[in-house]
């Protein structure tokens, strides 16, 4: 796509200018357009983007949010390194210990109502359609969508909040430039799982199988960290 492609997108979409450079900058991060340590002129794309600079550093602000930049004072904004191993292994340890404990707080029974959304949300997982960074992005925010629908089963804002801000840490994304949604079969396989212990009230059940699915996935990850292989860690 063209930079002048680029700029006519983001003026025809209707979403809020600043979400829409958001959009963009991630992507071209997330893609490696955008490499590691790469420093992100303001000036630069505010005259690429043909906008004034307020957006542009609001766009920047958020991505600092999410991790994927680092902000220094005399220096300003350059793309964060990818998560090194024991970053990664804390983010996961975060994920079992919020996640798995979460369903066992709950003390209503399942809704239909939620059973619905959770086959929902692994239907969208399921879905193989779109392409590279796109298909990724999709995958991941349906993938987030099944495991926040699980923790709001705690009734506890508190979790929810501390389980939202790992969601935000998108940096951990990178660490699967180049190798696409891996093991997409295996994930639906292991959410339906979840889903029919929810639908027999079985919610111990659906903690542990929660918990093997959370570890499993995290055991796969963790190889793609930017130092994986330098030593030997578990977040059980």
């Amino acid at each position: 796509m063209t930079d002048n492609a680029v700029v006519k997108r983001l003026v025809v979409r209707s979403r809020n200018l600043v979400s829409q450079l958001n959009d963009e900058l991630r992507i071209r991060i997330q893609s490696g357009r955008f490499k590691a340590g790469d420093r992100l002129n303001i000036n630069a794309l505010s005259k690429e983007f043909g906008i004034s600079a307020t957006p542009i550093r609001e766009a920047l602000a958020m991505l600092s949010a999410e991790r994927l930049v680092v902000f220094r004072e005399n220096v300003g904004y350059r793309v964060a390194p990818p998560p090194t191993k024991e970053e990664f292994i804390q983010w996961a340890t975060a994920r079992v210990l919020i996640e798995t404990q979460s369903l066992l707080l709950n003390k209503e029974p399942i809704s239909p109502e939620t059973i619905s959304r959770l086959k929902d949300a692994n239907a969208r997982i399921a879905s193989d359609e779109g392409s590279g960074v796109t298909q990724m992005t999709e995958f991941q925010d349906a993938n987030w969508e099944f495991h926040k629908i699980l923790v709001g089963l705690a009734r506890n804002e508190f979790l929810s909040a501390a389980h939202e801000t790992l969601y935000h840490g998108r940096r951990f994304s990178q660490i699967f430039l180049g190798r696409g949604v891996v093991d997409r079969s295996r994930i639906v396989s292991e959410h339906q799982g979840i889903i029919d212990a929810l639908e027999t009230g079985t919610l111990e059940t659906a903690s542990n199988r929660l918990r093997e699915h959370v570890l499993v996935s995290v055991a796969r990850d963790r190889k793609f960290a930017s130092d994986a292989g330098k030593e030997d860690c578990d977040v059980e």
